[in-house]
Parts: C-alpha cells; sequence; structure tokens
C-alpha cells in the first residue's frame, strides 16, 4: 500500500502515516504508544485504516467502524467498486480488541478491515502457506482506494463516537 500511494503521489494530497504495531495480543501496546505519541498530531490525523487478520479473504470482507464515521460509507463503496468490486460486509463500531481502538478513544475515525476468524487463529498452524495472496491484495487495494478518498477530501471526516 506505501509502495503504491508512494508512485502516486497525486491522488494523495494528505499526508499519509503508515505503522506496523505490535503488542496488540498483549493490551494494543504499540498502537496506544503511538496514538499517545503520533508523529503527526493527534489532532492532525484525519483517520486511521486498520487491517487486522486480512490474509484469508473468503469472499466478503468485514468493515468496522463507519458508525464513528457514516461520511465514509460512499467513499468506501467507491473504493470496492475501485478494487473489483470487493464484497463488503459491514460491521458495527471498532471492536475495540484491535489497533483501531486508541483512535477511537481520541476521537479518530478509525475504519478496521478483516476477513474474519478461521481454525487456525492463534494456533502454530496458523502460517504463511495458508494466506490467500490474491484475496489479501484485494483488501490492500480497498485500503489504497480508501485511503486516496479519504486524502482528496477538502474537510476531514466528520467523527461520532459509536456507541458501544
Amino acid at each position: 500500500i506505501a509502495k503504491a500511494a508512494a508512485a502516486d503521489p497525486s491522488r494523495f494530497p494528505r499526508t499519509l502515516v503508515f505503522v506496523a504495531f505490535s503488542g496488540e495480543e498483549r493490551g494494543l501496546l504499540g498502537s496506544s504508544y503511538y496514538a499517545s505519541h503520533p508523529i503527526v498530531p493527534i489532532s492532525d490525523t484525519v483517520t486511521m485504516l486498520n487491517l487486522d487478520m486480512v490474509g484469508r479473504l473468503r469472499g466478503s470482507v468485514d468493515v468496522s467502524g463507519l458508525d464513528g464515521a457514516p461520511s465514509l460509507l460512499a467513499d468506501l463503496g467507491a473504493a470496492a467498486r475501485a478494487a473489483g468490486n470487493i464484497a463488503i460486509r459491514q460491521e458495527g463500531p471498532g471492536s475495540g480488541r484491535s489497533d483501531d481502538f486508541p483512535f477511537l478513544e481520541l476521537g479518530v475515525p478509525a475504519i478496521n478491515f478483516f476477513t474474519g476468524f478461521h481454525g487456525d487463529y492463534h494456533r502454530p498452524s496458523d502460517d504463511w502457506q495458508r494466506i490467500n495472496a490474491q484475496g489479501a491484495a484485494r483488501v490492500a487495494t480497498l485500503a489504497l482506494e480508501l485511503a486516496a478518498r479519504i486524502a482528496a477530501r477538502p474537510e476531514r471526516p466528520e467523527f461520532t463516537q459509536p456507541q458501544r
């Protein structure tokens, strides 16, 4: 996603920050630290896009967080079409269990992409050979297309505190 965005900077008039967090399973350690010590001030952070467990696309991608930024729904639909009509299943607010949560708590719209739990979840059998590379690429394209649309917006998406 970062490489594709860097190759076409005209699509991204806003600053993009790419972060790989660690410590999610131990209490959102990396994302909580970043949200408290951001490279770009949180007040200038327009949206957070979180890709969590997107390596096993089996039909549709679950997208949550739109309750906190309903104006992004049309952008997500356009991004899905641009990503080859990838099927989306809209979920509720952010789960609170992934790296989008510290951003939601700070009033930053945060959209989470997830392709579902599977039988290898948290097991040694969850290895790279089981990744659906084509599916993961489609989810990455969806996120890239949504990022481009958000970056091109003249105004930041309005944040609505989601009901939990």
